[in-house]
């Protein structure tokens, strides 16, 4: 390439991701790709010079030494970033800050959309019909094309279903005419692009209540834009603009594809306009004498970026410099007065409104050995985990046991009978108030000499209970175990003493019971938490805890045992079940949707689901009884709202809210709010609106 060569850059924005190209423009007309760098995450605001400049460095490892490095830069953007054919302000001061730090000199941008669809004809050499749709992070940007023309544009929230964000802005197209059935996906990330790609190739495009209202010829098809093709396209749209190319030179020397334009077109016949939508004026272009047969374009599709603010400082003579200085000084107090009004105050909005419940209940079964859902059987696929958790516990004592000694003394028996009386050991005696004592050793009594002269022996005997009531005097009397009193007696003949008793504090089972209850339930709460940390991504967990077992356990001290407090050592195993959180989500969604009233919205995440046990039909089966619940909320455009309420007095602004379906009431707090003024920001950007269910 001559010296005379000059080089621009592609940079491409889109949420989470940048990218950038090398390219010029060749003596033979073509856009000569020389390098595209691959796509580089990027998720902080605060990180967008860095990522740009990383991606800056990776496409120009191939450029020509000793050439000099572009400066000239063509931005490829999302149309979440444009309003009304221009960046919005908060993306343009992103740029600025990019080309300011990057010594980058913006030449215009162009919508990622418009460029694909451009590209499509160039390669195609036809206009494009298809979907175009770009996958963000937390947003779907969709483009309808018709024979090149664009039937409009929407950006949806993204939810876990790409198929249902793309159906929700496809519905915003409804109408006689069938939408086309091409779908062109792009970000950048093409791993998650090829599995959109097979999320909407297997979905149901006729049967499903989503697709009501929405008409294709046919089952759409869909492809994957690939990141190099993307880079292509935004330079393909720059070269288009800047210089008369006939086609594009890829970086191996291919020539992609052919295209003939007018010569010596002014630059404000190609569209380089300050702060106005050129594609409104696309129809006063004229088209190529030279394109090929059938292939006519409109070539106006890069539109210039506005030009940045610049201050001049005047030297002032002398005889007037200090009333100027004056006048200056005013009117900048002035221009900072409106400036804060206008860019510094903030405002937050709280919408309450009134929820309608829906609520179903179905019985679903999951099961261990089932890999795909059935959703006609009720049955999805579920999946164990297990924890072990353990701890320790102290408890105090709270039951009561009473100890103390028994009463000993010496008690002679007597027989008045006719024949010898032999007593064991542990013969019972019984005293008064039915008190039991028991001889300690065995006696032999001989038989009555005469009626008066009983045959006696002298015996040790100890009380059966503990406690100062078996302390008898001497001379008590006692009945000798089955013998009748009449015949066969004892008298005390050495008094009883020593019996005392005390009530002291002791372990009952109770106590150990408690503490065991106690201490599981703690684990439970642990083993929960610890399950719920195991649970896969993308799964969810069902109800916290299936079933436990006991490993170990140990208690400082066994019931009766004197003491204060007890303690318990427990060691358990805790299972739980997940479900895939999509599967489930589906269904209840599928479940509830025909019961959405209409003017209110429903998605998945909004619902919550209440997993009851019902039974376990078989290991590593179970049934639950769920319930499904969800509080809809009325429809509601809350950037439409903003734009509403922008620059009102609060008052005013409440009176606007009250017309919105279901209100019931609201709060606007202001921030950094002007007293004399007391007016919500005049940007709508700075108005944070919310809708909360009234509680």
């Amino acid at each position: 390439m001559s010296k005379q060569t000059e080089f621009y850059w592609s940079l491409i924005i889109e949420p989470g991701w940048i990218q950038a190209a090398v390219w010029t423009i060749n003596e033979e007309k073509l856009a000569h790709i020389v390098s595209v760098s691959p796509s580089i995450k990027w998720e902080e605001e605060a990180d967008l010079v860095q990522v740009v400049d990383s991606a800056l460095s990776a496409a120009i490892h191939k450029f020509p030494e000793g050439a000099p490095e572009p400066q000239k830069t063509v931005f490829g953007v999302s149309s979440s970033w444009v309003a009304d054919g221009s960046i919005k302000k908060e993306h343009l001061d992103q740029i600025k800050d990019v080309c300011s730090k990057l010594s980058l000199k913006p030449s215009g941008f162009v919508v990622l959309s418009e460029a694909l669809a451009h590209a499509a004809k160039m390669e195609e050499g036809a206009p494009l019909t298809g979907v175009v749709v770009g996958l963000g992070e937390n947003t779907v940007d969709i483009a309808v094309y018709k024979i090149g023309n664009l039937i409009g544009s929407v950006n949806v929230g993204r939810s876990i279903s790409i198929f249902d964000d793309i159906m929700e802005g496809l519905a915003r197209f409804k109408g006689s005419d069938a939408l086309p059935s091409r779908f062109l996906l792009y970000n950048g990330n093409e791993a998650e692009l090829e599995d959109a790609k097979q999320i909407l190739i297997s979905s149901d495009w006729v049967n499903n209540p989503k697709v009501e209202g929405v008409r294709f010829l046919h089952t759409p098809q869909v492809e994957v834009v690939g990141s190099e093709r993307k880079a292509v396209a935004v330079s393909l749209a720059g070269a288009s603009e800047i210089g008369n190319v006939e086609g594009v030179l890829m970086r191996d020397g291919v020539k992609d594809s052919e295209l003939s334009s007018d010569t010596n077109v002014e630059a404000e016949k190609m569209g380089f306009v300050l702060n106005q939508d050129v594609s409104k004026e696309v129809d006063k272009i004229p088209q190529s004498s030279l394109d090929l047969p059938g292939r006519s374009m409109k070539r106006v599709i890069l539109k210039k970026l506005p030009a940045w603010p610049r201050i001049s400082f005047i030297e002032l003579g002398s005889i007037r410099k200090k009333k100027i200085v004056v006048g200056a000084a005013l009117v900048l107090l002035l221009a900072i007065f409106i400036s804060s009004a206008i860019f510094l105050p903030k405002a937050k909005v709280v919408i309450y409104v009134s929820p309608k419940t829906l609520e179903e209940t179905e019985y679903i079964t999951l099961s261990e050995s089932l890999s795909s859902p059935d959703y006609e059987e009720r049955i999805l696929p579920g999946e164990t985990i297990e924890v072990e958790v353990s701890g320790s516990k102290t408890n105090k004592a709270t039951g009561a046991i009473t100890i103390g000694d028994k009463a000993e003394g010496t008690v002679e028996i007597r027989n008045g009978t006719s024949v010898s009386v032999k007593l064991s050991a542990g013969t019972i005696l019984l005293g008064k108030d039915d008190l039991k004592f028991e001889t300690l050793e065995s006696a032999s009594v001989s038989a009555a000499s005469s009626p008066s002269s009983p045959g006696t022996q002298k015996v040790t005997a100890k009380a059966v209970g503990i406690g100062a009531e078996y302390n008898l005097s001497e001379e008590s009397g006692f009945s000798v175990g089955n013998y009748p009193k009449s015949e066969v007696d004892a008298i005390a003949k050495v008094a009883f003493s020593g019996g005392s008793s005390r009530d002291i504090v002791a372990v009952s089972q109770d106590d150990l019971d408690k503490l065991e209850d106690d201490l599981t339930k703690e684990l439970l709460e642990d083993g929960k938490s610890k399950l719920s940390g195991n649970v896969s991504e993308g799964m969810m967990l069902v109800n916290g805890v299936l079933e436990t077992d006991v490993i170990s356990r140990e208690f400082s001290q066994k019931e009766e045992d004197e003491a204060e407090n007890v303690t318990l050592d427990l060691k358990i195993n805790v299972k739980g079940v997940t479900v895939n959180e999509e599967l489930i989500r589906k269904f209840a969604f599928d479940l509830m949707g025909p019961g959405i009233p209409s003017g209110f919205a429903l998605r998945p995440e909004q619902i919550t689901i209440d997993f009851s046990l019902d039974e376990e039909v078989d290991r590593g089966e179970w049934i639950y009884e769920t319930v499904f619940k969800a509080n809809l909320l009325p429809e509601t455009d809350t950037e439409e709202i903003a734009k509403k309420i922008a620059g009102k007095k609060p008052q005013t602004a409440q009176d606007y809210l009250k017309t919105i379906p279901g209100y019931v009431r609201s709060e606007v707090e202001l921030n950094f709010n002007i007293p004399i003024l007391g007016n919500l920001p005049y940007l709508t950007q700075n108005i944070s609106i919310e809708v909360e269910a009234e509680k």
